[in-house]
């Protein structure tokens, strides 16, 4: 995986993220769990000696990895506070874990669509392009690669959330190294199963600890399907920022979810996240998001 990891200085741990086993869309050719791919793994940050491993999605068909930065938090459970990594893969939902052992602490509701009528959630997809379905998630995942937040004052995640979807198939798998292209052993591309209406991207709230989802909130843009929520920031004050691909930047109130603020910026936010700073000299508080290769930057 190319995310970054997670580092806590507590327990001196540190997680990364992994990516996909190959060929991605072709499980028969890599039989069992594929153990370490689509996973979040911790080392002992001082020796590098490996702690754990946890597959949020083994033997993965649908190009499930886990794309996104983990968090490191520290939850009450069952009475106790707990050290614990939040990990979101592609797939709809957000996983808490023991930082120290890798348990699994709770599994969140699903924050996305998860499944279509066509092809049930996680079910193995048609074989040859010419039978390909809809499914949901897509490949570009529930959430992505944007990093989101979590608010320490509101106890709850803030995650740019997809419903959206796409064809995919699969086909026969064969080892050629004399072709550089990678072979995927199968393939994805637009559906017209899902109408465009029961498509969209949010900024969802979930309680780690519990694994309730509290709220969603839509991007009010009509950007075509293909991971469009982008990453979120959560603010002391009780906001939080998103941007989507769409162009929209929004502040929500972090309790509620309520949209109190939007800007469409008319440019293409390429799964970007807002960076938020106070300026203490001219006692203003800046947010700024990379849009079309511009930055644009707000004060309140």
């Amino acid at each position: 995986s190319w995310q970054s990891p997670a580092a806590d200085p507590v327990t001196d741990t540190v997680v990364f993220p992994t990516g996909n086993a190959a060929p991605m869309f072709n499980g028969m050719a890599r039989p069992g769990p594929n153990k370490h791919t689509n996973a979040v793994m911790a080392f002992d940050a001082t020796s590098g000696e490996r702690k754990w491993t946890f597959q949020l999605s083994p033997h993965d068909w649908w190009d499930y990895d886990t794309d996104t930065t983990p968090r490191i938090l520290s939850v009450e459970v069952e009475g106790e506070e707990t050290r614990a990594v939040s990990v979101e893969g592609k797939t709809g939902w957000s996983f808490l874990l023991d930082v120290e052992t890798g348990k699994l602490l709770e599994r969140s509701e699903p924050y996305a669509q998860q499944g279509t009528d066509e092809v049930p959630f996680m079910s193995i997809p048609p074989k040859g392009e010419e039978n390909a379905k809809a499914i949901t998630p897509t490949g570009m995942g529930a959430t992505d690669w944007p990093t989101d937040s979590y608010s320490p004052k509101t106890g709850l995640l803030y995650i740019g959330a997809n419903d959206e979807g796409s064809d995919m198939w699969w086909e026969p798998y064969e080892y050629d190294n004399t072709v550089i292209e990678p072979n995927t052993g199968g393939g994805t591309g637009p559906t017209d199963g899902i109408p465009p209406e029961d498509q969209g991207s949010y900024i969802a709230a979930v309680d780690p600890a519990s694994g309730e989802l509290k709220w969603r909130t839509e991007y009010m843009d009509m950007w075509p399907p293909a991971g469009s929520a982008g990453g979120t920031r959560a603010t002391g004050g009780n906001l939080v920022f998103g941007a989507s691909v769409g162009g929209s930047l929004v502040a929500l109130d972090a309790e509620t979810g309520e949209r109190l603020w939007m800007d469409d910026t008319g440019e293409f936010i390429g799964g970007g996240h807002p960076v938020i700073w106070d300026d203490p000299q001219e006692d203003k508080q800046f947010v700024a998001v990379n849009a079309a290769g511009k930055m644009l930057v707000y004060s309140n």
